[in-house]
């Protein structure tokens, strides 16, 4: 198993180990219960940046044309007890935005962005059945990465409770 994806798996382990209350009222959202702000899914950006040897639905990928500010804050609105650094937007290299794990060209998407660094916000939501860990990217490439795309790029991982 490579480094990044022990990482990945630790930090994974680590949201799931939080305390913070469930969102919502009482009601545990499921990736399909994201505030309309989140976007329409795009089940060609989910095979693209997200890695296939996980089981079905643990992953889904959406485009919003809010921009990353504005959803970063709408989501440490309902996030009862961030983690040191959740929902702060920063520069990340190309490679630390989108991962390694996903199929896509890597060397097309670091042409793509040419040198610059996109921004990302990164958090997670407690929920009754575990949490949902959210990446949030800006500016994204469409699904041939021919173009970058303004807006928000959002990963949701639903992480069940251990």
């Amino acid at each position: 198993m490579c480094l990044r994806r022990r990482l990945v798996l630790v930090g994974l382990g680590l949201m799931l180990a939080g305390t913070a209350a469930p969102i919502g009222a009482g009601q545990p959202p499921s990736i399909g219960s994201l505030p309309s702000e989140v976007g329409p899914p795009d089940d060609t950006l989910r095979l693209l940046f997200t890695p296939a040897s996980f089981p079905a639905g643990t992953f889904s990928v959406h485009r919003s044309a809010a921009p990353i500010g504005r959803l970063a804050g709408l989501f440490k609105a309902a996030d009862p007890a961030p983690a040191a650094g959740a929902w702060r937007v920063e520069h990340a290299g190309v490679f630390d935005a989108f991962g390694a794990e996903g199929p896509y060209d890597k060397p097309r998407l670091a042409l793509l962005f040419g040198g610059a660094s996109p921004s990302v916000a990164r958090g997670s939501l407690a929920t009754a059945t575990g949490r949902l860990a959210l990446t949030l990217i800006s500016p994204y490439p469409n699904a041939s990465l021919d173009s970058l795309r303004e807006g928000t790029m959002v990963i949701v991982t639903k992480l069940p409770r251990r």
